[in-house]
């Protein structure tokens, strides 16, 4: 049991006072709003292009999808 509470007292992180924690957690929410924006955009357009090929491509059932073929 000594043993177990010794282990776990060398794996916790090293406290941080909130100001620290704050500025770190803003410096990261910019560049992550923007990854999931280019993300939304990139689905969007893989979406779209499914809905043009769907168009073209005549399929049976009609409502499969194409990404099943």
């Amino acid at each position: 049991m000594n043993l177990e509470n010794n282990n776990r007292q060398k794996r916790r992180m090293p406290s941080t006072n909130s100001s620290n924690k704050l500025s770190s957690n803003l410096k990261w929410i910019k560049p992550r709003y923007l990854a999931n924006q280019r993300e939304r955009d990139r689905t969007h357009s893989v979406n779209s292009a499914f809905v043009e090929l769907r168009h073209l491509i005549p399929t049976e059932p009609a409502d499969r999808k194409l990404s099943k073929i």
